[in-house]
């Protein structure tokens, strides 16, 4: 750039002209809504999803840089890293839960996009049942119960799974030919249906 006066002098300088960026993008999520099923043993500090946004304003200016945070729903159980958009598991999980995350990626300039993370923890079958004694007795009066049942009594089963994994059926082991049981998903209850009788 160039300064002359009237009388023909001259000067010249450099003009240096910055464009300044303008926060004129918002964050864009790279994906959908997610969908994760979690088993239930995963441990503090695992990873459970990684949220991905960007931004079109200038990559190494603040309006382009971006931080992730969950705004509903993470329960203290569920933590993101502002920085990575990485979701991680902070405590104990509890099988069947469900969390629904509400998370949002801002940039610099405080614009943000939105989305939401559905988490559900699943149940494993890492629990076998256990009766509820380790012994049943049960008495009966000698007679003919070839016409009409008789119950001498039901013995309990619980299992700490949860769905399909904490169902119980029943069965007997040996053949026990005076008696058979009946199964059920809640109880086992044993019925005399043969003629029974004692040596006396």
């Amino acid at each position: 750039m160039s300064a002359i006066d009237r009388g023909n002098l001259s000067s010249t300088t450099s003009l240096s002209i910055e464009i300044e960026d303008e926060n004129d993008n918002a964050p864009v999520i790279e994906h959908g809504p997610l969908f994760v099923l979690l088993p239930e043993i995963a441990k503090p500090g695992s990873k459970v999803v990684q949220i991905k946004a960007t931004d079109a304003d200038e990559p190494r200016g603040q309006n382009s840089k971006i931080q992730y945070y969950i705004t509903a729903g993470g329960k203290g159980e569920l933590r993101m890293d502002k920085q990575t958009g990485e979701i991680f598991v902070v405590a104990a999980l509890k099988p069947g839960t469900v969390y629904l995350l509400n998370v949002s990626a801002v940039d610099g300039g405080g614009l943000a996009a939105k989305s939401s993370v559905n988490v559900t923890v699943v149940d494993l079958n890492d629990h076998k049942p256990t009766f509820d004694s380790k012994t049943y007795h049960f008495e009966v009066l000698e007679g003919n119960y070839t016409q009409q049942k008789t119950k001498l009594g039901s013995i309990h089963a619980h299992d700490e799974d949860i769905g399909r994994n904490g169902i119980i059926e029943y069965n007997i082991l040996n053949n026990v030919p005076v008696g058979k049981c009946i199964t059920s998903l809640i109880k086992c209850i044993f019925f005399f249906s043969t003629h029974w009788h004692t040596n006396t």
